[in-house]
């Protein structure tokens, strides 16, 4: 096995603040924090002013729940009167000697959310914004986005939005692009809500906003309280950590909850202009454009009712440039029940154990009915959950290679393990409150680089060293290529082969059935000096150009020459010609007299022969 995948797993973790249009809507919120590594670590966590909150102990037998508070605000929930402005003292940083898992868990009556930290892969500097766009706005919907500077003087430019948004708060934003100035863990939060008194832009027109940043940033966005239905009380919290464009993909499997056809549905966001959408291998609609002022279309797609009928319910999405994909999920089938999802791309580097998700179906004190879904590559691949193995999984339509499994009725603790790249999550539902949220599925990527330390090959004394130079993922073997043919030598798990021929290099990494491929390396022959024939040699004896040497010519193997005489005879012949005609006849096996004689020198390549006169002379003939 090659190199350790962690998935969500880190050594440090932000979460940025986020907002409430509706403070009633927002009770306990917690840290829950576990970690595979059995020896017992401690985990700081600071404000992002560096004031340490607590240091707790944590091991794989030791889960840690800390408990960040109750309404807003709190270092997690702001106000209102906080909005628009840096805050030096709000967020959450975690910081661990081993990687660790930190998954934030938010809850009151009727609203529950899940959102797991992804690490160092939520730093990035260019975002789209994830929010849901709604068709009905209510007393306590909103848009909603919050950032955390890793950075001293870090500036920040949020663009790309709806010209008529009203953003709540002050200072008044008004313009369409706001610029922020950040120090080191700094927070800023910007929130649209929709009140019958606000501009129908705050239901969707923040939707696909681009956010870049000189500094890296880490993003959590998403709606608080939303739903993709036209229903003024069917709304949950449905917020998410965002990834930067670097983490994006192209291939997602999505995979239905419990919900009703309108209230599951995903949700692509283009990064890039004139993104087409495919969805089960058939080509939907094409996102145009995602910057300036546009309207909503031009940003982002939802797609409803094309899931896979039972027992799949699950969808593959293919996007012609790097996309954000998100699901509405639905609990049950009770509307108000709506989570949100962000979808890991497919991708060999995921892991192959989440080890462990901690007390899946609580919020606190508060049981929730919970179900698991995972896809993973195959075949062959198992899937056991805490030791016992599934059945086979449900296979994705026009997507061989991957399946899908949900588990009902899981709780308490759990472990995955696959033989092959797997991602998992978890959704559940207590009354008109639920949650839903990938565990694992960022964190590595399987990009795949090899380097070379000489690109140009001379003869048989010179040989390249390619080696496989950065690999992120768990793999089972490594194969290398010259000219798309296995090298026989260097295959398996070598992480470097020599060459002592020129081509096209590239290195495959297999993760089960899953295959990625690296950047391409190209070697070169060397260029053979030119050939050089003398129009006059001395075969006396003394030693000096007693032979018919053509130079260079050991470069060009299975070279074949002949020799004429005056008359137009055949005296000599030679394939793969060694340099060593000393003027004697082959048919009389004599002397040749003194003379011009013509030769014919044929490379075997597609170059033309050399014809041309040579001068024997002193040959005593």
């Amino acid at each position: 096995m090659i190199l350790p995948g962690f998935a969500q797993l880190d050594t440090i973790h932000w979460l940025p603040p986020l907002n409430s249009a509706d403070p009633t809507q927002v009770a306990d919120h917690y840290v829950y924090i576990s970690t595979p590594t059995l020896t017992t670590f401690t985990v700081t966590i600071t404000d992002g002013s560096g004031t340490v909150l607590a240091t707790v102990p944590v091991s794989n037998t030791i889960p840690y729940r800390y408990y960040i508070g109750n309404g807003q605000p709190t270092h997690f929930m702001v106000t209102i009167s906080e909005l628009n402005t840096p805050l030096p003292n709000r967020g959450l940083i975690l910081h661990g000697k081993f990687p660790f898992y930190a998954n934030l868990r938010v809850q009151s009556a009727d609203q529950a959310e899940h959102i797991t930290a992804n690490g160092r892969a939520a730093e990035g500097t260019l975002f789209r914004a994830g929010v849901v766009p709604m068709r009905m706005g209510s007393s306590n919907r909103n848009f909603v986005l919050g950032m955390i500077a890793t950075q001293d003087c870090t500036h920040v430019k949020i663009k790309g939005y709806d010209k008529n948004i009203s953003f709540a708060g002050s200072p008044y934003i008004s313009q369409d692009s706001t610029l922020i100035k950040l120090k080191k863990g700094d927070c800023y939060v910007v929130s649209g809500y929709t009140n019958t008194s606000d501009p129908a832009a705050n239901l969707a027109g923040f939707t696909g906003a681009t956010i870049e940043s000189d500094n890296p940033i880490v993003i959590n966005n998403g709606n608080f309280l939303g739903s993709v239905e036209n229903q003024n009380l069917s709304q949950d919290i449905m917020v998410k950590q965002t990834i930067p464009l670097n983490w994006l993909g192209t291939d997602y499997i999505v995979i239905r909850g419990n919900g009703t056809d309108s209230m599951e549905a995903a949700l692509v966001i283009a990064a890039y202009d004139s993104t087409i959408v495919s969805v089960n291998c058939k080509v939907i609609d094409t996102i145009m454009k995602t910057d300036g002022l546009l309207t909503n279309a031009g940003k982002y797609k939802l797609i409803f009712n094309s899931y896979s009928p039972a027992p799949g319910l699950n969808m593959y999405i293919h996007t012609s440039k790097p996309a954000y994909v998100y699901e509405t999920l639905g609990a049950d089938s009770n509307s108000a029940n709506t989570g949100l999802d962000l979808i890991p791309p497919l991708n060999c580097g995921l892991p192959r154990e989440i080890n462990q998700m901690d007390s899946i179906n609580y919020i606190g004190k508060t049981e929730y009915t919970t179900d698991l879904f995972a896809f993973t590559a195959t075949p062959p691949t198992t899937l056991s959950i805490n030791g016992i193995q599934q059945t086979a999984g449900s296979p994705i339509a026009c997507l061989p290679g991957w399946v899908t499994y949900r588990v009902t009725g899981l709780k308490g603790n759990v472990k995955i393990v696959s033989t092959g790249p797997m991602a998992a999550g978890v959704f559940g539902y207590n009354g008109d409150a639920s949650f839903a949220g990938y565990f694992s599925g960022f964190g590595v990527t399987s990009t795949i680089n090899i380097a070379t330390n000489n690109t140009m090959i001379c003869g048989d004394t010179t040989k390249a060293l390619l080696n496989l130079s950065s690999l992120g993922g768990v793999y089972d073997s490594l194969k290398w290529y010259r000219n798309d043919t296995l090298v026989s030598t260097g295959g398996g798990v070598n992480d470097s082969v020599y060459t002592t021929k020129g081509g096209t290099f590239k290195l495959e990494a297999l993760n089960g059935s899953c295959s990625s491929i690296s950047n391409i390396i190209i070697i070169k022959d060397c260029l053979p000096p030119p050939i050089t024939i003398p129009n006059v040699f001395t075969p006396n004896g003394d030693g000096k150009n007693d032979v018919f040497r053509i130079d260079s010519l050991s470069h060009y193997p299975g070279s074949k020459l002949e020799i004429y005489n005056r008359w137009g005879n055949l005296i000599y012949e030679s394939s793969d010609y060694q340099n060593n005609w000393n003027g004697v006849s082959q048919q009389s096996n004599k002397k040749c007299s003194d003379g011009v004689y013509f030769y014919i020198l044929n490379l075997g390549t597609k170059k033309n022969s050399y014809k041309g006169f040579v001068q024997l002379l002193g040959n005593g003939a």
